[in-house]
């Protein structure tokens, strides 16, 4: 169901969409994930999320942006994220663009206040029991009019069952600390060292992090190792 897109004829962006996965035309990103596009009437934008048309994954991506749509719904009209405006033909997610630069290609105007209000985001969507799980990847995290904060790709966040859920629920713990943790880590650019006591308290590794580190740690010694005995032959 589509909301808030009266211009939108959903039989004329299902035809873009079908061609525009052949032609190319409006995409932003793409991967075996799928494809971001960019679909244009006149004045209006609108993102379009669509799962790889083939292969035996495609039924797990469809999950994903179905999910996705799930979060949006359960988070509402909520500042700091793309408005989603819902699924065309179930799967095809329609968000919000947003004018905005990835985390990874530029820095804040105002670090400061980009950081703190981003560390108040997450604590507002905490508080409506969603966790992100996904924002060590600068792509997911925009910055927009130079300072604000906006998150997007919501489709590894948890939703935390009201109902009594273990596993459910051990998943938004950590969830939460993989959000806070990379909060500090993009606000001290990795330098641990740094981070103020204040902050501190928001750094809480999990043992998948921890892991993860100690795995990416090993990888670079072998690589470096092996640059020294190229370099010696």
């Amino acid at each position: 169901m589509i909301q808030g897109l009266s211009w939108l004829n959903p039989e004329a962006l299902h035809e873009w969409i079908e061609s525009a996965l052949i032609s190319g035309e409006g995409e932003l990103a793409g991967g075996y994930q799928g494809k971001v596009l960019l679909y244009q009437h006149e004045q209006h934008k609108v993102i379009v999320k669509v799962p790889p048309r083939k292969g035996i994954l495609r039924r797990f991506y469809v999950a994903m942006l179905r999910h996705e749509y799930k979060v949006y719904r359960h988070l509402g009209e909520f500042e700091g994220i793309p408005k989603c405006y819902g699924l065309l033909n179930d799967c095809y997610l329609l968000l919000e663009c947003i004018d905005g630069i990835a985390l990874r290609e530029v820095q804040p105007d105002n670090r400061t206040r980009f950081f703190n209000t981003m560390l108040t985001l997450l604590q507002r969507l905490h508080a409506c029991d969603v966790a992100h799980f996904d924002l060590k990847k600068k792509d997911n995290i925009l910055i927009v009019n130079g300072d604000q904060p906006c998150l997007v790709d919501f489709g590894a966040a948890v939703i935390r069952s009201e109902r009594w859920n273990p596993l459910n629920h051990y998943m938004f713990r950590l969830g939460r600390k993989f959000d806070l943790n990379a909060w500090v880590k993009h606000k001290y650019r990795k330098d641990y060292r740094s981070v103020s006591a204040e902050d501190r308290v928001y750094l809480q590794r999990t043992w998948i992090e921890t892991v993860a580190h100690e795995i990416k740690y090993l990888y670079k010694r072998i690589k470096r190792f092996r640059r020294r005995l190229g370099g010696a032959k």
